[in-house]
């Protein structure tokens, strides 16, 4: 997967939600271990070489969610790099096209455009890490979460 560009509750470059393991493995390799989610019956998928994480749905078996760590220094949105610059520019860069994040378990959610940031705001850029998941994946947990306001 050479293009990084999320594409809001679309996916990332090629990779769209709805696909199969198969053809998402077709673009960003073949995962070097999964498992069963015994809560929720879905699928993780993890690659070790480029550090992306898929989750497929537990009847449909598609694709529902992507994680990356910060060694995808090409995940950007709308050309903004997530993980390259400033905490706050990126922040700021969501807040435009989703005015109302929410925050649970540690993560900024932004539902609008279904990106999560977690790891942000902190001293250790280390811990960060980006999902981007398809419309309504979240939203069984609204109810749970705070609403988010950067300090």
């Amino acid at each position: 997967m050479l293009n990084y560009a999320i594409d809001p509750l679309i996916g990332v470059g090629e990779v769209k939600f709805g696909m199969t393991a198969a053809q998402v493995s077709s673009l960003i390799g073949a995962p070097d271990e999964s498992d069963l989610d015994e809560d929720s019956n879905e699928i993780r998928e993890y690659r070790r070489e480029n550090g992306i994480q898929a989750v497929y749905s537990e009847n449909a078996k598609e694709l529902v969610e992507l994680g990356f760590g910060t060694n995808i220094v090409e995940l950007n949105y709308d050309g903004v790099p997530l993980f390259t610059a400033n905490d706050k520019a990126v922040y700021d860069r969501l807040l435009a096209d989703d005015s109302n994040p929410y925050m649970l378990h540690g993560f900024i959610i932004f539902l609008e455009i279904g990106v999560t940031l977690t790891g942000f705001f902190k001293s250790d850029n280390d811990d960060k890490a980006v999902t981007v998941f398809k419309k309504g994946r979240w939203d069984p947990l609204k109810p749970e979460m705070k609403k988010f306001i950067a300090k």
